[in-house]
């Protein structure tokens, strides 16, 4: 008696305790402002006015839009190389010219990622571009780091040491 008393005061305390705590993971939203987290804090720029994130959001999409033009060239022009590379005889003149393609490719791309960050810059205070300027880097960053320790999952799963 005492011990089905007591599964039922667990499972009782158990539900509490985990309705309270789901519901505290849930209230993400600072109370304080009206505004949600993402408007108040977009690309890691603090206290964006409406008309700056209209602005921002402005110079996005063409940016966006000249970028995929790029990368589409640049994923045609690295599935090239490994044609190249993989020919039965490979012609190092080709070889290399493709290479340099690349790198130009890859250098339009870098020019328009800054010019695009200048712009955002000038439509920012001080104390937002310090904040922008901080995140320069990290995202890309944060993909390398994922993209190595994938590389290590993988190559630790197909790795088996030989057994003598």
């Amino acid at each position: 008696m005492k011990i089905k008393r007591f599964k039922i005061s667990a499972t009782i305390l158990f539900f509490f305790l985990l309705s309270a705590f789901s519901g505290y993971a849930q209230n993400v939203r600072n109370e304080k402002s009206p505004m949600p987290y993402h408007q108040r804090n977009y690309m890691g720029i603090p206290s964006l006015t409406d008309d700056q994130m209209n602005q921002i959001k402005n110079l996005k999409t063409p940016f966006m839009k000249d970028m995929m033009e790029l990368k589409n060239k640049l994923a045609e022009n690295q599935t090239h190389f490994r044609t190249l590379m993989t020919a039965e005889k490979p012609d190092m003149d080709a070889i290399n010219s493709n290479i340099d393609e690349g790198m130009a490719i890859k250098g339009e791309m870098m020019k328009k990622e800054a010019a695009h960050r200048q712009d955002i810059r000038k439509l920012l205070t001080d104390e937002q571009k310090l904040a922008f300027d901080s995140q320069f880097g990290k995202k890309a960053m944060a993909g390398k780091q994922m993209m190595r320790m994938h590389r290590q999952q993988m190559q630790g799963k197909n790795f088996q040491s030989p057994r003598p």
